[in-house]
């Protein structure tokens, strides 16, 4: 009979480590200093999902995107402030863009760094939004995710940005189980599925890390605020144990 080699406990995690894993933030908004500090901690055998809102408010968010574009261990999904800008700079909505660039949306310093890009890059980066999920299902070890920028719809599980209609754009990019204003029913998130979100800081809820509720877990910590940054942070959840790392 042929030995049978029993893994210790710190070979499990080198092996683990080296499969990769799967890891999650959201809301980013240009926040380059954090950005880099989550992404040292990011191994090219790792998968990172984004849930949108790369940009506005801070000043890094173009460079942001051109990063997260030459990456194959990084998907990313739109949120509201990417599908602001397309509307206004793709599809050219003028409503759409004195949204965009009000001073509560912080979309001014995103066009103001985007006119300096040469037009090719603009071209690229355009594409590549449009490519986008707004929605996207995976299963992590027995665990089925649902990972969206914040809303859902019943029956939504993974969803191109192309294919979607104007009212589940609306619904997943804008609504959250956490607002009162456009809030969207916790009935619709299927309970076969755990949902990682975004979009509604913590904060809103009295709280700086991440919040759980039933099936949903809200992973944005506040990175946009940087007039509090010690009461506020990067999130950087692991799907495999649902661990969170936070970086200010």
């Amino acid at each position: 009979m042929s030995e049978i080699n029993v893994l210790t406990k710190p070979q499990i995690q080198q092996t683990m480590h080296r499969i990769g894993k799967h890891y999650v933030c959201t809301d980013i908004h240009g926040n380059l200093a954090r950005y880099q500090q989550m992404m040292e901690h990011i191994n090219t055998c790792d998968h990172l999902y984004i849930l949108g809102d790369v940009i506005d408010r801070g000043i890094a968010g173009i460079d942001i995107l051109k990063d997260i574009m030459t990456r194959d261990n990084v998907t990313l999904l739109l949120g509201n402030h990417e599908e602001m800008m397309l509307q206004s700079l793709h599809y050219k909505d003028e409503d759409a863009h004195l949204n965009w660039v009000q001073l509560c949306n912080g979309g001014g310093i995103t066009e103001y760094m985007w006119n300096q890009e040469d037009p090719v890059v603009q071209d690229d980066i355009l594409q590549y939004l449009i490519s986008c999920n707004i929605s996207y299902q995976l299963q992590v070890n027995e665990t089925n995710y649902i990972l969206c920028h914040s809303g859902t719809l019943p029956g939504i599980t993974t969803l191109p940005y192309q294919n979607a209609t104007a009212e589940q754009k609306d619904i997943i990019l804008w609504y959250s189980p956490f607002r009162k204003d456009l809030h969207v029913s916790l009935e619709y998130y299927d309970l076969q599925y755990r949902y990682i979100i975004g979009h509604v800081p913590v904060q809103k809820m009295g709280q700086d890390t991440i919040v759980t509720i039933d099936n949903i877990t809200d992973i944005d910590c506040g990175c946009a605020y940087t007039n509090c940054p010690d009461q506020t942070s990067l999130a950087l959840l692991c799907l495999e144990d649902l661990s969170c790392q936070y970086f200010q």
